[in-house]
């Protein structure tokens, strides 16, 4: 499967910054080093809170600059990371069984929560209220990728400056935000892919689709799928006799899903062996019926209720093609940096970020799984065909058969969750010098992570058993659910799986119930260092290269999270 990407971009005019380099070497120590053009700006590398010129460190890190994120054409953050040995893949775009709508990064595959996700070298707001222990985890959506400068990433030795959250390492996403200029990038990538599986796979399907065909069939070459459709525009002006800078940032991304049933090798559900089988789910189409004091099994053949012995080696459910490889999704992004030299000892700044993330996830149709629940049959359902009620023992009034039912709300269409994050964030700050030697950074941050899921096309366990409970109604003489004749619930609507196409649009409205959640993230941050090189004072060991620096810092940290379901 090949990717291809295109993109156009309106350059601008370089920004009146000073200009500063990184260099680091991997895998050896690490070694900064900045080149200064006039007056000297410090840096901080991450991995300490010590701004210096210099710095040397036996921690080895990772830096992708923005030209190196060009060069790739990648328009997502988590495609960025997932290129990188050190980082597992974790929550992205090609999750759909159970995804949280969310992008984690996770460091030599210790978790999402052993690492600390930085965004201009402060902390993220947790991502998602419903991720259980992974909710403390940042989502990678938030972060532009059009605006990184650079991205530093250290996976030894962060836990000494960051605390316990970053045991396997700190990423540090750097923004472009001292911009002056106009700068406009599009964005298009796609996927193309021709099936040629090498190990048989089409054979497979292929032999499958002769008992099969409704469910196994072989796709043809895609010329073109999985498109993804990103815009940006970044706007700068310096004022005040450049004393200050404003720099703003807009972005829409629009991606197309991936279907497995677009590929070959993931158009059926695959067993592994000796050589390869394609296996499926007995939670089948048009169902598995099963008798609970002899396990025989059938399935419904025709419109009439006729019905055959249920078939493992050709009745089994294809759950393969359905499920999404990579979840469709729409975000809108807003960016704004500002900062202001008040005085030569005073820069104020500000940044504000808005995300809004919607994403569907899809996995194969569900519907009623084997013995969750459990249905009693009755002789009085008029539902049930003679062939039916034969294989049930149902000779008489008032006999019943205990059964479990496995079978596909294909009528219904996939299971699908419908994922939307929207995030907020404001940091407010001081920053400069006490005297030559002393500087200070003061700030305030806040953010907020508002989500929403409805989960679709589920069925309710409650009304599927009231649903498939069927007597004929004695006002009407028609079938209608004994729970709607005795008035417990007058909303039931009777489900016949027991012929083929019998399933009415009434029916699914009833049974498929939507499942929400919602919640929000909340984070506030007050924070201050004070930091010195003493080398001005003459203290410096006599073996080091550089002098005695020191830092002084106090944080507050508030964290809240709320999840409120329907269940």
């Amino acid at each position: 499967m090949k990717k291809k990407s295109r993109s156009t971009r309106a350059f601008a005019k370089k920004p009146s910054v000073i200009a500063i380099e990184i260099a680091v070497a991997l895998m050896v120590p690490q070694f900064a080093l900045a080149q200064m053009t006039g007056n000297v700006e410090r840096i901080e590398v991450t991995g300490s809170r010590l701004p210096a010129l210099s710095v040397e460190g036996a921690s080895p890190m990772t830096v992708l600059n923005s030209q190196d994120i060009k060069l790739d054409g990648l328009g997502k953050t988590e495609d960025l990371l997932n290129n990188l040995p050190q980082v597992f893949s974790s929550q992205g775009s090609t999750v759909s069984n159970g995804a949280s709508g969310t992008a984690n990064v996770n460091l030599r595959g210790l978790g999402v929560n052993r690492n600390l996700v930085l965004f201009n070298g402060r902390r993220m707001t947790p991502g998602s209220p419903q991720n259980g222990s992974n909710s403390y985890a940042a989502d990678l959506n938030q972060i532009p990728a059009p605006l990184i400068q650079r991205v530093e990433l250290l996976t030894g030795g962060a836990s000494g400056v960051y605390g316990s959250d970053a045991i396997s390492g700190v990423v540090n996403f750097i923004m472009n935000d001292k911009f002056e200029g106009l700068q406009f990038d599009v964005n298009h990538s796609f996927y193309n892919h021709r099936q040629q599986n090498p190990n048989g796979i089409a054979d497979l399907i292929n032999g499958r689709a002769s008992t099969n065909p409704g469910q196994f069939s072989v796709p043809g070459n895609v010329n073109s799928d999985g498109k993804v459709n990103n815009a940006s525009l970044l706007l700068g002006k310096n004022f005040a006799d450049n004393k200050g800078n404003a720099t703003v940032f807009f972005n829409y991304k629009l991606e197309d899903p991936i279907l497995q049933g677009s590929r070959d090798f993931s158009s059926c559900a695959l067993n592994p062996g000796a050589s390869f089988t394609c296996g499926g789910s007995s939670t089948s189409f048009p169902g598995r019926f099963t008798r609970l004091d002899t396990f025989a099994s059938r399935t419904p053949t025709d419109a009439a209720g006729n019905i055959r012995p249920f078939s493992a080696a050709t009745d089994q459910y294809n759950f393969g093609p359905l499920n999404y490889y990579r979840r469709p999704s729409e975000q809108y992004g807003f960016n704004a940096f500002a900062h202001l030299d008040v005085t030569p000892k005073v820069r104020a700044y500000s940044e504000f970020g808005f995300h809004d993330n919607h994403t569907v996830s899809q996995v194969a149709p569900g519907g009623m799984f084997f013995g969750d629940p459990t249905f009693t049959m009755r002789q009085e359902n008029p539902l049930l065909s003679a062939p039916w009620k034969g294989f049930l023992g149902l000779a008489a009034p008032g006999d019943t058969q205990d059964i479990i039912i496995g079978r596909r709300n294909v009528e219904g269409g996939g299971r699908q969750g419908d994922i939307r994050h929207t995030s907020f964030r404001w940091v407010l700050g001081a920053k400069g010098d006490i005297t030559p030697n002393w500087h200070y950074d003061v700030f305030f941050q806040t953010g907020k992570v508002l989500f929403s899921d409805s989960e679709l096309n589920y069925f309710s366990k409650t009304r599927s058993v009231r649903a498939i409970d069927v007597i004929t109604n004695p006002a009407t003489g028609q079938p209608a659910c004994r729970s709607f004749v005795d008035g417990t619930d007058p909303n039931c609507v009777p489900y016949n799986p027991w012929s083929l196409g019998a399933i009415t649009p009434g029916a699914l409205s009833y049974l498929q119930v939507p499942g929400l959640q919602k919640g929000y993230t909340q984070q506030q941050i007050q924070g201050g260092t004070v930091s010195a090189d003493l080398g001005a004072y003459g203290i410096k060991v006599p073996t080091a290269k550089e002098a005695v620096a020191v830092v002084f810092g106090l944080e507050r940290r508030k964290e809240a999270l709320k999840l409120e379901t329907d269940l």
